[in-house]
């Protein structure tokens, strides 16, 4: 006779088992949300670094050739220090070609309306009746010449550029500045020529303007360059770390996102360890020792939040003859 002793689980062993594999279950769950979580937060600590590190890269470029072809007191360098903890605002300029085009004969309102005249012998009529001085003799010789031809071949494939490129007003602008005054103004060429032997005291060039000057431009302190500026600053609204081109027409770009503040600092050759948070270039750029920047960012993806910062600091590069 066979005997069949075959013992099944108990109620107890089963409902025990169910709350070990529930267990297990949870926790094989919460880890998988936990490396969801990770994987989530460390692409968005990725993400903002390199938005972060990107914003710098591009103020690194313009920062290598700030001053570059300006005098001393230029203002190649101004920051704006943000009210309270808004972020600071900052602006640097450089003259695209390492040499500037003097101003040898007065410009402006009267005077000149809509032209710029560089260079020419003395005692030649001017548009308003008068006649142009003959100290201004020193303007007219072979190397304001090579001057002006440079800077005239160069800028026309420019204006060819900014017509296909630029969105604004589809323009290249140059800069006239009076370096005894401190103020200038963009103008937009339209046309130029030269009449007269080059080297000759008759020489006369001319860079004609689309529309009468703001002021009044004298002799023997003015010039004109091929200014490039651009100001950097942070869209408190969208959270967009922007640079203005305001050689055109103040067009912004978007640099990159999710970036929360911009602070500045200068520090002087003179005092190189107190920090300077305004600087609006009435003191010569020269006397700057290096500029420290940190850009600051947070981001955010569902329950996610990211803050980081970066700072980095840079040198400024003795300045260029012009």
């Amino acid at each position: 006779m066979k005997n069949n002793n075959t013992k099944g689980f108990t109620l107890i062993e089963l409902l025990l088992g169910m709350v070990i594999f529930s267990i297990l279950s949870v926790l094989i769950l919460q880890t998988s949300l936990d490396s969801v979580n990770f994987i989530k937060k460390s692409q968005l600590e990725l993400d903002l670094r390199q938005n972060l590190l990107s914003s710098l890269q591009i103020m690194a470029e313009d920062l290598e050739l700030v001053g570059q072809g300006l005098p001393d007191n230029f203002p190649a360098i101004t920051l704006v220090n943000g009210t309270g903890t808004a972020p600071d605002t900052l602006t640097l300029r450089y003259n695209k070609f390492p040499f500037s085009i003097p101003l040898c004969s007065p410009v402006g309102n009267p005077g000149f309306n809509t032209r710029i005249i560089y260079t020419r012998g003395g005692g030649v009529a001017m548009d308003n009746g008068g006649t142009e001085p003959t100290a201004s003799l020193l303007c007219s010789n072979s190397t304001y010449d090579a001057r002006y031809s440079r800077l005239m071949n160069q800028f026309q494939t420019e204006i060819q550029f900014a017509a296909s490129s630029y969105t604004t007003n589809s323009v290249a602008r140059l800069y006239i500045y009076d370096n005894i005054a401190n103020l200038g103004e963009y103008f937009r060429m339209t046309t130029n020529s030269c009449t007269g032997s080059v080297g000759f005291p008759t020489r006369r060039c001319t860079i004609n303007t689309s529309a009468a000057l703001s002021r009044n431009y004298a002799i023997d302190r003015s010039a004109v360059y091929n200014l490039i500026s651009f100001q950097y600053g942070v869209d408190t609204t969208n959270n967009f770390f922007n640079m203005t081109d305001i050689r055109d027409s103040n067009k912004v770009y978007n640099l990159s996102y999710d970036i929360s503040d911009f602070q500045v600092k200068l520090y002087t050759k003179a005092d190189p360890t107190v920090a300077i948070e305004s600087f609006d270039g009435t003191a010569s750029w020269t006397t700057l020792d290096r500029i420290e920047v940190t850009i600051k960012g947070q981001t955010k993806n569902g329950s996610t939040t990211v803050i980081d910062s970066a700072t980095t600091t840079y040198s400024i590069r003795p300045k260029s003859d012009v």
